[in-house]
């Protein structure tokens, strides 16, 4: 044979016979001609083995396919409060998360999901987490309106804790936990914890001057009462309030202001008390000064207002400065003027000589002594005068002993002495002689027992 050898080419394959499988990787087998092979492996995502494939005199690409499975993605990373099944989750699948049990969503949110895909390198999950908190604790905390500070546990949720103490104006009497115990916020809402024993503070008395707040004794924080003024002031009743203050209890409430009521009852009466000195409109807890009055002798007294509305002390002893005068005699001779009493008195006369140009008159008493005596003075003394001659002189005589006058209206504890004046009546012609007039100034004590029958009687 003689001739030219053709001059022959490979025929293309093409894509005949190239997998399809989206789990493959055929990059560079569409273009392969006869004779020629490429590489057949697992798509990105996926893991597997790799086949050569041949692009055969047919024009077919052909070969083994490679096992590919996909590539899982890491797990969600564990977050308190997030419930997921992002767990073993496999390239180009899907999964969700949403709020663990005693966490709730937060406004606004709601369950997410998350896709295994591919990164440029490897495959993770894709997608944002919820936002979840955990449920408030509604059971197993101790009432609010109790003695009990329960601030910290405000809004206290599922694992949290919280310090549950006495109140302001309480204590308790468990030193251990004297700072409160705690409490932990566990499923279900609820809350476990040992409940401090705490008992209200008492509040210490609050004194005020005049106030009568006996109905506070015994009271503790919380606690109410009326108070009032005390026996014998007089003001409007106010109301405290066992509270607060300054880190300690005490009644809180307007002062009660009291004024003190006038005293009605003990007052002195009677002429022989000075009315500008007898305790009119004196008030409760007051002192004053009663005092004799004119034409009275005594002394002052302090007097006191009680809460009785009664004046206490002891009154001034008062006596009273008598005035008595002897009647005028119708003759010369001897006469006398008697108290009426219930014993005699016996006087002695003074003696006159023609020669003498005085005489006295002389009171003697025949039963109690007034000087110095502390016994009450009993009215038994006699007095009598004589006559006296033509050329009497004035003389004072002042007694050692008691005299009494001829008129005496009041009753005293207290005696003093007695001073007699004693003046000769003038001659007014030869045997004739004026009556003896005796002025007697007396100032004593003595004890009345029937005043109705104590007359003046000349």
């Amino acid at each position: 044979f003689a001739g030219a050898a053709p001059t022959c080419q490979p025929d293309p394959c093409g894509s005949t016979g190239v997998p399809t499988d989206m789990d493959l990787l055929t990059t560079g087998c569409e273009s392969l001609h006869t004779g020629q092979t490429c590489s057949v492996g697992c798509e990105d995502g996926f893991e597997g083995t790799l086949e050569t494939w041949t692009c055969t005199p047919q024009g077919i690409v052909s070969g083994t396919k490679p096992s590919c499975t996909a590539k899982k993605c890491p797990d969600l990373a564990a977050t308190a409060g997030i419930e997921h099944t992002c767990s073993d989750v496999a390239f180009n699948t899907s999964c969700s998360a949403g709020c663990a049990e005693n966490y709730r969503l937060a406004a606004g949110q709601s369950v997410q999901a998350y896709q295994c895909l591919w990164n440029g390198s490897s495959v993770s999950l894709n997608g944002t987490s919820p936002q979840c908190e955990p449920l408030p604790c509604e059971h197993g905390l101790p009432p609010r309106a109790g003695p009990y500070n329960l601030s910290s546990c405000t809004g206290v949720a599922f694992g949290q804790s919280c310090n549950i103490s006495c109140a302001p104006g309480y204590q308790s009497n468990d030193y251990e936990h004297a700072n409160g115990n705690t409490f932990v916020c566990g499923a279900s809402q609820t809350a476990t914890g040992t409940t401090p024993t705490c008992t209200a503070m008492a509040c210490p008395a609050r004194v005020e001057a005049n106030v009568d707040a006996h109905a506070c004794d015994g009271l503790a924080y919380g606690d109410k009462c009326a108070v009032m003024c005390a026996p014998g002031y007089q003001g409007d009743q106010q109301e405290w309030t066992c509270n607060m203050s300054d880190e300690a209890v005490a009644f809180i409430g307007p002062a009660v202001t009291c004024t003190g009521k006038p005293c009605k009852f003990g007052l002195p009466t009677g002429p022989q008390y000075d009315p500008n000195y007898n305790c009119s409109g004196v008030l409760a807890g007051e002192t004053c000064e009663v005092r004799c009055a004119a034409g009275f002798e005594g002394g002052a007294s302090n007097m006191t207002c009680g809460t009785d509305e009664t004046l206490n002390g002891t009154m001034p002893i008062c006596s009273q400065v008598v005035m008595a005068t002897d009647p005028p005699s119708t003759s010369g001779t001897s006469s006398s003027s008697t108290l009426p009493t219930t014993s005699e008195a016996t006087s002695s006369s003074s003696s006159s000589s023609s020669s003498s140009s005085s005489s006295s008159l002389i009171a003697s008493p025949t039963t109690t002594a007034l000087s110095g005596s502390s016994e009450a003075f009993s009215p038994t003394t006699s007095m009598s005068t004589a006559t006296p001659p033509t050329t009497a002189a004035p003389e004072t005589a002042t007694p050692t002993t008691a005299a009494t006058a001829a008129t005496a209206t009041n009753t005293v504890t207290e005696a003093n002495t007695v001073t007699q004046t004693t003046t000769a009546p003038p001659t007014t012609g030869a045997g004739t002689t004026q009556p003896l007039g005796s002025k007697v100034v007396v100032n004593f004590a003595m004890q009345v027992d029937n005043p109705e029958e104590f007359v003046e009687d000349p």
